[in-house]
Parts: C-alpha cells; structure tokens; sequence
C-alpha cells in the first residue's frame, strides 16, 4: 500500500488492466496515477490524517477482479461517516472489502474508494464485536459488527450454546458480507443467513446512521435490506434473531457411486427428502489407475449426511476431533498450496486427486462413522482455504413445483459427461470438486434461492450445485461457458457472489429470472433515501441491475 510519502511512481502500477475499463499504455497510466493521486490528496486532507488512507493494488482472493483503488480501515463510526461524506462530495464510489472472497465484480472499481471493516470498533455495553440480548419466547437477538469472521461468530455461538440454523461453510469470510451478498447454508427447512436477520444499521450516502428494522420497517424492506450487496451503504452491524438453544445432530459420512447417486432414479431424491440436511461431493477422478480407462461412474461421491436428535442417551463428540480435524484441514490444504501446480496438469492431477480423496474417505471422513455433535461443530466448516485460491461457479435450481430431480440429475450429469470429454482430450478443466446442497427458500430479492415458485410446496425447494477449481486452473471459464449455458437451458440462477458475468447473455437472462424481484428492489431501494447519489453503484451491479 502507498501513502502520500510514497513516490508517484506506484511499483506495480503499470500491470494494472482495469484502469477505465481498458488496457492502457504508459501516458495514460500515468495520467491515471496523478489523478488518483490527487484524489488521495484531496480525500486525505478533507477526512484528516487520523484515518489513513492508502492506494492499494487491489486483487479478491479469487484472483477474478482487480482495480487499483482508494483504502482505507476506518476504526470508528464518526470517520466512516466522514470518509462517506467527503468521497460523495467529491464524487468517488464507495465499497466494501469484506474478506475479499466474491468471485464476482461487487468491490470498486478502479480510482474508486474500497472500505475495509474490520478495525471498526463497536458502541456495545460489553465493547465487543458480538452482543447477545435475551428475547421472547425462548430468542435471542445478536448484534454482529461488520468485520466480524464467521470463525469468530462460530466460537461465540459454541461458548453461548446457540446456532444459526443454516451457516455458511468458510471460516475466514466475515459474517457480514456471506449476509448481505445472499449466501446460503444447508438443511431442507432452513432458509439462507439473510432470512434471519431482524435488524441492520447502515450509514448512508448522507453520512447517517440508518436503522432499518423488520418490527418498523416491514417485510417487504427488509426483503431488499438483509441481502443489498451494499446498495443501502456501509453496513455497520446487523441483528440474528436465533433459538435459545443449542441444536444436537446425528452426523454421518457416507460414499456412493456416481452411477447410483447420478444416474440412479430415486436415489438421490431418497436421500434429500428422508435427511434434514445433505451435502453431496464429487471429486473428479478419485477412481482412476494409471493402467485402467477411465470412467466417472466409477468414483465415488461422497455424501454428509445431518439430523436433528432430540434429548437422549448419546455422547457428544470429544473437542479434541475438532482439534484433530483441524490439523488434517491444515495439512490437507497445505497439499493443495504446495502441490497446486500439478492438479493443473492432467498427468498427475489424476494421482494426486485419487491420493487427496483417499486420505478424506480413510482417514479424515471414515464411512459410517456415527456422530452426534452441536450443529456449530456438524457444518463442514473449510479451515485455512484462504491459502489455495479456487474458481467457483454455482447455480440454484426451483424444486418446488414438481420435485423435478430428472432436471437435478441432467445438470449434474452434464458436468460429469463434459469432465470426461475433456479428459480424453488430455485436459481437466475440474480439478476440484462437484458440490450439491438442499434447503428451503430466502425471501430476500437478490438472493438465487428467491426464485423458488411454490412455498407452500415441501420441503427441500432449492438445490444449489456448484463446480471449483484451482485457480489459473487452464479452460476454466471456457468450462463454465459450457456448462453455465446449459444450467441456463434448465432454468438455473447463478449465485450473484461467485463467478458468472463472462456467461454469454447472462446479464439479460439473470434479470429474466429475476423478473419483478428487481423492480422491488429497486423500488425500495429508492423509498429508503439510503443512496439518492448511487455512490455505492459499482460499474458490475449498474450493468446486472441498471442497464
């Protein structure tokens, strides 16, 4: 990062493809560096130099967007809401970084300004991060600052023996940004993190400290507030109203074939209606020998199975599993760091997929282990991903109408089918893993899981289904092409937060989906007065939402 000592000359500069949108040659990357200099000059002198700001060669974790911006780590209220002020006056974008973990183009753009959250202290009694207030009938409302990692909130709600029903997966992403970007958890009656939320604090283009609330606000508000990719402004904090209590989980690993749970009727319908909650994951390749022709029907699947118990006679899991499974996480990505050169070459991403999955299936995940454990523990939570970048595209698909698990079966076996044409055309396009996931539905306007069409249909009503590779991963995007336009032809919705705006008419087909969602949006959006300036319009979400 640089500052106003540095000198004009930015090292790195001169790689940045995003400037104006476009490639540059060495004049107007020059005329770029002044201008933005003298923004930083100009912002820095308004705001004061107690909140430093810097110029930052901004790069997500994904390595899928880039600018070079304007950042800053306020630590208190009244300097966000002079850092807001003086950039609306002086007509700059605003943004947030939370972890940096989108794969799509929500964070600024370039000359822009990019906030980050996690230095801001809060005004709780306790001055924690987290608060918890007892409610009504058996509830608690927790108040979450901004900045705020779902690792932490995860430990809070160990130590208070409470739980959000349906959690994300990450540990290092910030509880605030999985919210408002509308991502989802699993368990066939959960709705997505945003559909729990009572309350959110925003400060607004104005500078104010907004209080938008579901008790005075109303549903239709809080539809576009919880789940606003930061169109309402800066979120401060936000409010979880959760169940005093601490739900206990029977947990069991199993593995199927991918012909009996892909191209098997009713196998997979079985396990998604008759379990609370089902993660599926394939992992291309894990069957394949050297001297044997491959065939995807042959590996295995592995399947995460999760149900509620009621009181009885069972043991909790003892801590020291977690301990013990946190190593292996460490190690298991460390693998992935140190060796995710070769999962990109076909020749010995092969060996290696079938090693890593051997080590899940023997060792960490062993089949039909029965364990009873806090849900908190039971979510396969990922430790220590910030280390391996990886691509991720994913889709949401209505089951609510018609239980339509032939259309589930196609999409899955359209990415089967394409990972073994690419294979025997030396190429492995998916070096990672095929995830599935069934919940309920979210309310919230911008969230994939609103386009559920029946909500008076049984539960599950969405199937989320999503495909990652490492990043730098080679034909990865023309991979996603391909099999992106066939979700489409099916009537999936892309996750908003991961990877889809390459997709070839995407923009248009999203807000076709979308329908009247995004006019509601919107609508509200304008009621609220949150941003009449829209200085936290970004050039991606103008091009989806206001074209």
């Amino acid at each position: 990062m640089f500052t106003l000592d540095d000198l004009p000359n930015i090292p790195g500069r001169e790689n940045d493809r995003k400037i104006h949108g476009s490639k540059t040659n060495g004049s107007s990357v020059n005329i770029a560096q002044k201008e933005l200099m003298d923004k930083l000059k100009d912002l820095q002198k308004t705001v004061g130099q107690d909140t430093k700001i810097t110029i930052e060669n901004f790069e997500n974790w994904g390595k899928t967007q880039s600018a070079v911006v304007l950042a800053t780590h306020p630590e208190t209220l009244s300097q966000l809401r002079e850092l807001i002020i003086a950039a609306r006056d002086m007509g700059l974008k605003v943004r947030c970084a939370g972890a940096k973990h989108s794969w799509a183009p929500i964070f600024a753009d370039s000359q822009q300004l990019l906030i980050y959250m996690e230095r801001m202290r809060s005004d709780y009694p306790n001055t924690g991060k987290i608060h918890m207030v007892k409610g009504k009938d058996n509830t608690v409302d927790v108040h979450i600052m901004a900045g705020v990692s779902t690792e932490e909130f995860k430990q809070f709600e160990l130590e208070n023996g409470i739980n959000l029903p349906c959690n994300t997966l990450l540990t290092v992403v910030q509880t605030v940004g999985v919210i408002i970007t509308g991502c989802h958890g699993v368990g066939k009656d959960c709705k997505c993190p945003c559909d729990y939320v009572v309350q959110m604090r925003i400060v607004d283009s104005n500078g104010h400290l907004q209080t938008f609330a579901r008790d005075t606000h109303g549903e239709e508000m809080m539809k576009a507030v919880t789940a606003n990719f930061g169109l309402f402004g800066v979120v401060y904090d936000l409010t979880l109203r959760l169940e005093n209590k601490q739900t206990i989980v029977k947990t069991i690993n199993d593995y199927f074939s991918v012909h009996h749970i892909f191209f098997t009727p009713g196998v997979m319908e079985g396990l998604a209606e008759h379990n609370w909650s089902l993660e599926l994951f394939w992992f291309p390749m894990n069957s394949l020998w050297p001297i044997c022709q491959y065939s995807a029907r042959n590996d295995d699947v592995w399947a995460r199975i999760i149900n509620k118990v009621e009181d009885g006679n069972y043991k909790l899991v003892d801590e020291t599993r977690y301990i013990k499974q946190k190593w292996w996480d460490m190690h298991f990505t460390e693998l992935y760091y140190r060796s995710q050169s070769l999962f990109k070459y076909p020749s010995t991403f092969r060996t290696m997929q079938r090693i890593g999955f051997s080590v899940l299936k023997h060792i960490m995940y062993p089949r039909m282990e029965i364990l009873y454990e806090k849900l908190t523990n039971a979510i396969h939570f990922r430790n220590y991903i910030e280390k391996v970048s990886v691509n991720n595209m994913e889709f949401a698909f209505d089951l609510s109408e018609h239980q339509n698990y032939d259309l589930i079966r196609k999409a899955c076996q359209l990415v089967i089918e394409e990972v073994e044409k690419e294979h025997k055309m030396g190429r492995c396009p998916l070096n990672v893993v095929m995830e599935m996931r069934w919940m309920s539905h979210s309310d919230a306007y911008l969230c994939p899981a609103s386009i559920v069409k029946n909500k008076n249909a049984k539960d599950p009503k969405v199937v989320y289904l999503e495909i990652l590779s490492l990043g730098g991963t080679k034909g990865w995007e023309d991979f996603c092409v391909v099999i992106g336009t066939k979700w489409m032809n099916l009537g999936g919705v892309p996750h908003l937060a991961k990877q889809w705006d390459f997709l070839p008419n995407i923009h248009s087909y999203v807000r076709e989906k979308f329908g009247s969602r995004f006019d509601s949006f919107k609508d509200v959006l304008k009621q609220s007065g949150a941003d009449p300036d829209n200085i936290f319009l970004n050039s991606g979400l103008e091009k989806l939402l206001f074209p």
